[in-house]
């Protein structure tokens, strides 16, 4: 049996996120992966959730500035306690809607900045 998981962030765009899971359960989805949830309350995706018997299955951690092309935040030095508030959040949501996958987007490594401290900060 497959479990294919439809990813609500980059389908049915042309409706707001909070529409989109009524389109995947009419699709016949089961499981769901939003990459970043947090325009949303968490209460409003717990009822989106139940209310069309999905499963939340994955999502990210914020990334800060990555998706606009900067270096992001996970295994930047300096940028650690803006990943491990991001990291607060993400296991806040993951928690409360049962998601047992989180995703940590890699930051790009700093052109001034060499590999090993980047290295280091990403395994703290």
């Amino acid at each position: 049996m497959s479990h294919l998981a439809v990813n609500l962030s980059m389908i049915f765009t042309e409706v707001p996120l909070i529409e989109r899971f009524a389109l995947a359960h009419a699709h016949g989805f089961q499981q769901v992966e939003i990459q970043f949830p947090y325009e949303l309350d968490v209460v409003d995706l717990r009822t989106q959730l139940e209310q069309h018997n999905l499963s939340l299955c994955l999502i990210n951690v914020p990334a800060g500035d990555l998706m606009q092309g900067g270096n992001g935040l996970a295994g930047i030095p300096g940028k650690e306690i803006e990943f491990h508030q991001a990291l607060e959040l993400t296991i806040r949501y993951a928690t409360a809607l049962n998601v047992p996958r989180v995703n940590i987007l890699a930051g790009k490594q700093p052109l001034d900045a060499d590999l090993l401290p980047c290295l280091n900060t990403l395994a703290s």
